[in-house]
C-alpha cells in the first residue's frame, strides 16, 4: 500500500484489528488482556496469527498495549488521515487499485488573478481496457479554457465543441478503440472527467488549465482550491438515471445522477492523493500569510513573492485548500486593467475599492434572521461550529435590533413566530434554542428560504438574513431563483432585505452560497473545519455595522464600453471591492467616475486611467468571457431555461474555448487502437472532513467500510465490487439505489430534526471549550478513541443507543483531570463508570496559554 511507507500492510492491519476490540475499563490487575505479541515476530504472517484477523473498522492513532518492541515498531508507521486502508476492487481473484492515482496542482498568482494547472494521473491495473469516470470540483468562478491528454510521448490537445457534439465524438472514439478524454461541466463548480480505452498496465495524464480572480477583503486576498464534491441532497420525484452517480435524476434535479459520485465509507480511502505547488507574485510586499486548512512547506520566500508546497503527509483530498495573505502598501481606490487583442478593440477589468466613510448612524434599525441547516450532513463538527458562531452572533446584537432563528432539514422550525427585540430574555431563549439544535434528515433548503424571506419586513427596518450551511444540495438553481424572487418582491414594496451566506465545513458548495448572496444583494463568508467560526461572525458584523454605497453608476468618460458584467451593479460593501469586466474601444488618457449614495449623500470616486497596450493582461479576455457566462447563468437561475440564453452561452464557450454547461473539451488519440472491450469504473471520492457519511448520504452512496453492501450506480463492472464486509463475508451483488433519499417520517414530524439512534458511536455535539485549546483537537481525539468508546458501551450491556454529557479539565501538560460523565438518554451506572475510566486516560495537546482548560460536550453512543 502506497500510503503506509515501507511497513508490511498485513502487520498494520492485524495490529489494528487487535486494538479495535480493546477498552481498558477495569483495573489493570483485574482485566484479562489479549496475549502480548512475541518478540520473535519477524513477518506479517506470524503477526497475523498472534494478533488475529484484520478488523474492518478501526480509528487510527490509539495507543497499543503489549510488547515494547511491537509498540516501537508501530511508532514508525504514519497514522495520518492519508494513511487509512486503501479501498480496492476484487477482479478475478486479484486485489487491484482504483484508476485515479494522483492529482497535481500547480498554481501561479499574479496580482488578483490565479492561473492553475491540474494534472490527473490515471492508471489501469486491469487485464483489459477501462473507462474511468471521475466527478471533481473546481472553483465556482474558474474559467476552464484548456485540456490536453498525455500518453507516453504523445500529447493530444483538446478541442472545444458543443456539449452534445463532444459527447458524440467521445463515444465514437470509445467504440472504435481510440483513447479519448472528455471534460464536461455539471455546475460552475462541479466537472466530470471521462477517459476511455486506457490500455492494460498503462498510465495517462489529463491536464486541465483554468484562470480565476481571487477574493479580496480589507487588504487580504484568498485563494481556494476545492478538493472534493460533498454529498448532495436530492429532492424531487425520480425521472430516470442517465449518469454514473448513486442518485436517480429527479424533476427538481434533472442531472442528479451526474453530481452524486459514490463515497468512500468510514475507515478507508480511495488511494487517490494530491500534491499542490503555489507561487504568489503579489507586486507588493507580503505582510502576512496563512494556510488554515493544510500543512505546507514554505520555499523561496522573497519580497512580494511566496512559494508554498503542500506537505507530503497532507495528501488526502478531503477538504478545500485555502491560502490567505495580506500585502503592504495603500490600495489604489480604483484600478483599470486592459488588454487589446486588436488595435482598438480590447477587454478590461475595473476594480473599485469602497470609500472610507464614517457614517455608522446610517446603519439604522435591523431585523436579523439566522437560518441554520440542521440536516444530516451538518451532524457533528459543522453543527458544533454553527452553534459557536450563533452564540457569538446573538451576544453581539444591538438593543435596537430584532431577531429570529430558523432551522431547516426535512422540516423548518422557528424560535419565534416573528422577529422580536434583542433584549436579555429573548437572547437567552435564543441561546437555549441554539443549544438544543440537533442534526439529521434531508436538506429542504427552499423551505428555509421561504420561512426567512416571505414575511413582511418590519417598518423602518432593514432585514439581514444569514444562511449557515454547507450547501450540500443538488437543486441550486431553484434555491437561488427563490431568493431572487422573494428579494424582488420586497424591493417592489420598498422594503430592504439582504441575504448573506455563511459557509460552514471543509468543502462547502460555494456556487450555492455565492449564488444566494448575489441574488439577495449580500455577501458570503466561510469557515472551514480548521478555522474558528468566530472569524466569520466578525466578518458579518464588519459588513452590517457599516454603511453601504448603493445605486452605483459609472461615467466612462471618453471610453466606449460595451457588454459590461455584471449588468446590474451590486451595492458596494465596506472592505469588499467591485469588479467589472467589459469590452472597450478608445485610446490615451481619460477619467472614469464611479458614483453612488450612502444614505442621502452622493459620493463620487474619480479614476484617472491611461490605457495599457503592452499585451501583459491577455487573461482578461478569458475572464471577460467567464463573467458573461456567469451573467447568463444567473439569468437562467432567475428566469428559467431560455433557448436564446443557452445559445448565447454556447456561442461564448466556442469563441473563447471555455467549458460551460453547453460546451465541452474533448481529446482523441487516433494514432492507434486499443483492443478489447472497455469496462467502466466510476472513481469514488473521499467524504469531506468533518462530515459523517452515514448521516449525510443514503447507504447506497457509500463504498467500502461502514458502507452498504454494493454500490448502485451504473458504476463499476460487476466483478469490481466493494471490499469485504465487516464480518469478512463476501460482498453481495450490486443493487440499484432506492428511488430517492427520503427523510424518515418520524423526522418529518419533528419541528427540529434530531440525531437518530443509527448514528455512529463517538460523535461529538454541543462542544464547549473554555480556554486556549483548539476544538478540532477534541474531535480528532474522540474519533481516534471511537472503537474504545463503542466497546465500553457494548460491554456495559445497555443495548440501546443514546447520549451522555461529558465534562473534564485539560491540565497545562495536556492530561485530562476531574472527569464527569452524566447520563442524558443513557443513565446506566456501569456504562458511566466505564466511560469515566476510559476518558481519564486521554491525553490532549498542551493548551497554548499554559492554563487549565474546561471541556464539555455531548457524546453519541450505540448504533
Amino acid at each position: 500500500m502506497r500510503t503506509i511507507n515501507w511497513f508490511p500492510r498485513a502487520l498494520v492491519a492485524a495490529a489494528l484489528a487487535w486494538t479495535a476490540t480493546w477498552c481498558d475499563t477495569r483495573a489493570a490487575a483485574a482485566e484479562p488482556r489479549a496475549p502480548a505479541p512475541s518478540a520473535a515476530i519477524k513477518s506479517a504472517e506470524e503477526a497475523a496469527k498472534v494478533l488475529g484477523q484484520p478488523a474492518a473498522a478501526r480509528s487510527l492513532g490509539e495507543p497499543l498495549p503489549g510488547s515494547a518492541e511491537l509498540a516501537k515498531t508501530l511508532a514508525q508507521v504514519h497514522t495520518d488521515p492519508g494513511d487509512l486502508p486503501q479501498l480496492q476492487v476484487q477482479v478475478d481473484g486479484k486485489t487491484l487499485d482504483l484508476p485515479l492515482e494522483h492529482t497535481h496542482v500547480a498554481a501561479r498568482i499574479t496580482g488578483h488573478v490565479a492561473r492553475v494547472e491540474v494534472k490527473q494521473t490515471y492508471q489501469n491495473p486491469f487485464a483489459y481496457p477501462i473507462e474511468a469516470i471521475y466527478v471533481f470540483p473546481l472553483p465556482e468562478n474558474s474559467a476552464v479554457d484548456a485540456m490536453k491528454m498525455v500518453i507516453g510521448e504523445r500529447v493530444i490537445v483538446a478541442e472545444i465543441k458543443k456539449r452534445d457534439e463532444a459527447r458524440r465524438v467521445y463515444d465514437e472514439a470509445k467504440q472504435q478503440g481510440h483513447t479519448a478524454a472528455l471534460l464536461e461541466q455539471e455546475r460552475p463548480n462541479i466537472f466530470t472527467q471521462s477517459v476511455a480505452n486506457i490500455e492494460p498496465g498503462s498510465t495517462i495524464d489529463v491536464v486541465i488549465a483554468y484562470a480565476q480572480t481571487l477574493t479580496y477583503d480589507a487588504g487580504g486576498y484568498e485563494f481556494v482550491f476545492p478538493m472534493v464534491v460533498g454529498p448532495r441532497f436530492v429532492p424531487g420525484n425520480p425521472t430516470g438515471h442517465a449518469g454514473s452517480g448513486w442518485s436517480p435524476d429527479t424533476d427538481l434535479v434533472p442531472d442528479a445522477s451526474r453530481i452524486t459520485p459514490p463515497l468512500i465509507g468510514g475507515g478507508q480511502r480511495s488511494g487517490h492523493d494530491i500534491s499542490l505547488e503555489l507561487t504568489v507574485d503579489a507586486g507588493l510586499p507580503i505582510r502576512s500569510w496563512t494556510v488554515p486548512t493544510h500543512d505546507v512547506d514554505e520555499r523561496d520566500a522573497a519580497k512580494g513573492q511566496l512559494s508554498l508546497k503542500l506537505a507530503a503527509h497532507d495528501a488526502l483530498p478531503n477538504r478545500d485548500f485555502v491560502l490567505q495573505y495580506a500585502v503592504d502598501g495603500k490600495q489604489a481606490q480604483a484600478t483599470l486593467l486592459t488588454h487589446f487583442a486588436k488595435q482598438n478593440d480590447g477587454t478590461f477589468a475595473l476594480i473599485v475599492q469602497p470609500p472610507t466613510l464614517d457614517v455608522d448612524e446610517l446603519v439604522g434599525q435591523r431585523e436579523i434572521v439566522f437560518v441554520v441547516d440542521v440536516s444530516g450532513s451538518m451532524f457533528g463538527v459543522p453543527l458544533s461550529m454553527c452553534k459557536d458562531a450563533m452564540e457569538e452572533a446573538l451576544r453581539r446584537l444591538r438593543p435596537v435590533d430584532t431577531f429570529n432563528i430558523i432551522t431547516f432539514a426535512g422540516a423548518t422550525a422557528k424560535l419565534f413566530s416573528e422577529a422580536r427585540e434583542a433584549n436579555d430574555a429573548n437572547i437567552k431563549n435564543g441561546l437555549a434554542f441554539v443549544s438544543g439544535m440537533r442534526a439529521g434528515g434531508g436538506t429542504l433548503m427552499a423551505d428555509g428560504v421561504t420561512a426567512a424571506l416571505s414575511p413582511e419586513v418590519g417598518s423602518g427596518r432593514h432585514r439581514y438574513v444569514f444562511f449557515l450551511t454547507d450547501g450540500y444540495v443538488g437543486n441550486e438553481a431553484q434555491i437561488i431563483g427563490l431568493v431572487k424572487q422573494f428579494n424582488d418582491q420586497l424591493s417592489r414594496k420598498q422594503q430592504r432585505a439582504r441575504v448573506f451566506g455563511f459557509g460552514v465545513g471543509s468543502s462547502v458548495n460555494r456556487h450555492l452560497l455565492d449564488g444566494i448572496a448575489t441574488a439577495g444583494d449580500g455577501l458570503t463568508v466561510y469557515a472551514s473545519t480548521r478555522e474558528d467560526p468566530l472569524k466569520a461572525v466578525n466578518a458579518f458584523y464588519h459588513v452590517i455595522d457599516r454603511a453601504v454605497m448603493t445605486g452605483l453608476q459609472v461615467d466612462w468618460g471618453d471610453l466606449r464600453v460595451s457588454e459590461v458584467f455584471p449588468k446590474v451593479l451590486p451595492d458596494l460593501f465596506a472592505s469588499r471591492p467591485l469588479v467589472l469586466h467589459g469590452k472597450l474601444r478608445g485610446d490615451g488618457r481619460t477619467t472614469i467616475t464611479v458614483s453612488g449614495r450612502v444614505g442621502r449623500r452622493l459620493v463620487e470616486l474619480p479614476v484617472e486611467v491611461e490605457l495599457d497596450r503592452s499585451g501583459q493582461n491577455a487573461v482578461l479576455d478569458t475572464l471577460w468571457a467567464r463573467a458573461k457566462v456567469a451573467e447568463l447563468e444567473r439569468d437562467l437561475a432567475y428566469n428559467g431555461n431560455s433557448p436564446a440564453t443557452l445559445a448565447e452561452i454556447t456561442e461564448v464557450g466556442l469563441a473563447y474555448h471555455l467549458v460551460t454547461r453547453m460546451t465541452s473539451l474533448v481529446a482523441v488519440d487516433r494514432s492507434k487502437k486499443v483492443s478489447g472491450e472497455a469496462k467502466t469504473i466510476v472513481q469514488p471520492v473521499e467524504v469531506p472532513e468533518g462530515v459523517d457519511a452515514s448521516m449525510a448520504a443514503p447507504a447506497q452512496a457509500l463504498m467500502g467500510r461502514h458502507a452498504s453492501r454494493g454500490y448502485g450506480g451504473p458504476p463499476m463492472a460487476a466483478e469490481a465490487a466493494a471490499s469485504p464486509s465487516l464480518d469478512g463475508a463476501p460482498p453481495s451483488k450490486m443493487r440499484r439505489p432506492s428511488p430517492v433519499y427520503r427523510q424518515p417520517e418520524r423526522e418529518r414530524r419533528d419541528s427540529v430534526a434530531t440525531a437518530t439512534p443509527a448514528a455512529p458511536v463517538g460523535l461529538v455535539s454541543d462542544l464547549r471549550v473554555q480556554g486556549s485549546l483548539d476544538a478540532q483537537a477534541i474531535h480528532q481525539l474522540v474519533a481516534q478513541r471511537r472503537a474504545a468508546l463503542e466497546t465500553c458501551w457494548r460491554d456495559s450491556g445497555v443495548g440501546a443507543a443514546g447520549t451522555v454529557e461529558v465534562r473534564f479539565f485539560v491540565a497545562p501538560d495536556g492530561k485530562v483531570l476531574q472527569v464527569r460523565v452524566r447520563g442524558r438518554s443513557l443513565t446506566d451506572a456501569g456504562l458511566l463508570a466505564k466511560l469515566t475510566a476510559e476518558i481519564k486516560r486521554w491525553k490532549l495537546p498542551a493548551p497554548r496559554s499554559g492554563d487549565t482548560v474546561e471541556v464539555r460536550f455531548t457524546l453519541q453512543l450505540g448504533r
